[in-house]
């Protein structure tokens, strides 16, 4: 990220909600959850969920700084399913930290943070540090300086000579002035938590990311790197040794930021994704695959996404996460929309199935990571291999992993000393080669079903965002409405559909986000109970409308509701909303229209404010036109409209936007039509 950034479109659609289309991505219309930044305003980049404290619950570890200021890295602790918006843990040392990476570096048990340190905007240079985790507890300065220095925007934790620990990777470059590029480099991993500088390219490069993956399916991690304006290139590996220049190159020659690692097509082959930021260059911004054919990879994307006006991706990565076992590919861009591309039996859709577009003139994603932060469903599995007496690296069946619990080998568990692993992609190396022999190796590992998805956000005043899984929720929800109501704020929901597993009723939820002006009453330090407070004591049980009164909220005070629906065998959250207590009226608000997606009717759900002049609800399409048009009474709270046009005429299939406003109140929400 630089300095000189342009909030273009700020003004465009920032009233306009998540888009939902005809799709099964299993993410909601708001964030369920949002960081608190008073007193910090931290400039978020690189992204992490991983249990920190060995509690069983992922932690959101976030680096802090970019290219603007120089600041504390946190975490964001995670007590039994509730995130703290406050982080309470931060470094002691302050730096422009770019992207971080996480795992065991000396194979104690214990997640271990790396941060890469970027730029101040000026001349300087810096060294890239590791902080090592002691029972729970991570370092809050450095235990690790790397030698060099230099300008670092990427990072990646792999092994890359079998040796069962995890070595360094590094991206430098600065396309900015005062325009520096650099060698890729690896810090090989001595064992001790100390890494010594190993093998670096012979050219030159402006590197902005580097990932580890075995292409080839030899056996051996190669390293893939994203360069700016330049190719993107991978370096094979041949027996734990990379040669100097690389074996890959694309032919585009784009602004590429980010790129991840994973099979798109279910071919058993990694393929390569790639986010192309063109602030510099200039070219319509894309996100690329470059597809792997029986282990060589295609120098020409055959698959990119159809948007032609976008400027400013910046993040690219693959995640199952409608357990279809294909992979999506999430994305993200500066002062852009985030987007989840579905996968569709292997092909990836060139147009997003999910987005989410509100206030994009603070939506400047750097990072998303997906993880199971409520532990809503977590699956035990075994996966064997063939030993063959020499390969060591052995992918397992799902990534985004919670846990590997245990490594056997000829039917003796191997201390965790004896491997290294990522979990992120789903792989792990062995100090030794298993003997020859059929399924006597074994892994026994937790993945989780329900992947929540965060986002990192590089605007200082706003708030990174996280989104929990809702997945195929067996009750359907007409509406979720939070309202002022009195001094206190009254919630109302209807249930359509209550699904064929028993529903048990629901829990209420509310967090306080700020108080009076926006932020300007929270304290810096918020304890872990007081974040989110259960409001139900019991069970709330009933039949379709339901109405709760929070009676217990502080005068004019902005809180998040959460409504979580309570099954047999799980409970998920379903919907969220937001309300200002205490503020004497009625408050404004246009719900979600049901169904959505429709194949014609569909019902509006909405609050006036009390304007007593009434109201107007128009639907336009996207180019702008006007489809319809209609006049609301100041005490209607509904509509039913039958899909047509002000002359009576059927709309055809589509997305159309639907907007309501009063004087001085104005919301607009997505609807999708098919015929």
């Amino acid at each position: 990220m630089s300095i000189p950034k342009i909030a273009l479109f700020a003004f465009a659609l920032t009233c306009i909600q998540v888009g939902l289309a005809l799709s099964v991505i299993p993410y909601g219309e708001s964030p369920d959850w949002e960081s608190d930044e008073t007193g910090y305003n931290d400039v978020s980049t690189g992204g992490f969920l991983a249990d920190v404290d060995g509690d069983g619950w992922l932690d959101f570890v976030v680096g802090n700084g970019n290219d603007i200021y120089s600041q504390t890295d946190c975490i964001y602790f995670n007590d039994e399913g509730v995130l703290e918006t406050v982080a309470s843990w931060r470094t002691d040392d302050d730096d422009y930290t770019g992207h971080i990476d996480m795992g065991d570096l000396n194979n104690d048990g214990w997640v271990d943070l790396v941060t890469s340190i970027f730029w101040d905007g000026d001349a300087e240079e810096y060294q890239d540090q590791v902080y090592l985790n002691s029972d729970g507890t991570l370092s809050s300065t450095p235990t690790f300086y790397t030698a060099e220095y230099d300008n670092t925007f990427g990072v990646a934790l792999g092994d890359y000579d079998n040796d069962g620990y995890l070595d360094i990777a590094l991206a430098q470059g600065l396309r900015y002035p005062p325009y520096r590029n650099y060698k890729f480099l690896l810090y090989h991993n001595d064992g001790d938590g100390t890494f010594t500088k190993g093998w670096e390219s012979d050219d030159e490069y402006y590197g902005n990311d580097v990932e580890f993956g075995d292409f080839d399916n030899d056996g051996w991690l190669d390293l893939a790197c994203a360069c700016d304006l330049e190719p993107n290139i991978v370096f094979y590996n041949s027996g734990g040794s990379f040669p100097g220049t690389p074996d890959w190159e694309s032919t585009e020659e784009r602004g590429s930021l980010q790129l991840d690692i994973g099979d798109i097509d279910g071919d058993g082959w990694l393929d390569l994704v790639v986010a192309d930021n063109e602030q510099i260059g200039g070219y319509p911004s894309k996100v690329r695959a470059y597809m792997n054919n029986s282990g060589f990879l295609e120098t020409t994307a055959s698959w990119q996404n159809a948007d032609e006006y976008k400027d400013y991706y910046s993040v690219a990565v693959l995640v199952d996460c409608d357990n279809d076992g294909y992979n999506e590919l999430a994305t993200c861009g500066w002062w852009e929309e985030m987007e989840i591309y579905d996968n569709v039996g292997g092909v990836l859709e060139t147009t997003p199935s999910w987005t989410y577009s509100v206030g994009l003139g603070s939506l400047v994603g750097e990072d998303i990571v997906f993880g199971d932060i409520n532990n809503a469903s977590l699956n035990s599995e075994t996966d064997t291999f063939d030993g063959d007496g020499s390969r060591q690296l052995f992918y397992l069946d799902h990534t985004h992993l919670h846990t590997i619990d245990e490594v056997t080998v000829e039917g003796a568990s191997l201390p965790i000393s004896d491997y290294c692993y990522d979990l992120q992609h789903g792989w792990l190396v062995l100090k030794t080669a298993p003997p020859s022999g059929t399924e006597n190796v074994s892994v026994e590992y937790t993945y989780s079903t329900s992947l929540d998805m965060a986002y990192t956000n590089w605007t200082a005043y706003a708030s990174n965002y996280m989104w929990y899984y809702m997945g195929d929720v067996p009750v359907e929800l007409l509406y979720f409405t939070a309202v002022s109501h009195g001094s206190g704020v009254m919630l109302s929901w209807e249930v359509s559909d209550f699904g064929e597993e028993p529903l048990l009723g629901f829990n209420l939820y509310r967090t306080k986000i700020y108080a009076g002006e926006k932020q300007s009453n929270i304290t810096e330090n918020v304890s872990k109970t007081s974040v989110c407070k259960k409001l139900n004591q019991e069970l709330i049980t009933g039949q379709g409308a339901y109405h709760y009164l929070d009676d217990q909220t502080e005068v004019d005070t902005h809180y998040l509701y959460s409504l979580e629906a309570v099954y047999e065998s799980y409970n998920n959250t379903v919907a969220s909303a937001e309300a200002t207590s205490g503020v004497g009226a009625e408050s404004f608000y246009l719900a979600q229209s049901y169904p959505n997606p429709t194949t014609g009717r569909t019902t509006f759900k909405f609050s006036l404010g009390g304007a007593q002049n009434g109201g107007e609800l128009t639907i336009y399409d996207l180019s702008g036109r006007l489809m319809a048009q209609f006049t609301l009474e100041a005490d209607q709270s509904e509509l039913l409209w039958d899909g047509c046009d002000g002359q009576g005429n059927r709309l055809a299939s589509g997305m159309y936007i639907y907007n309501l406003t009063t004087e001085g109140n104005s919301s607009a929400r997505k609807l999708v039509l098919y015929r």
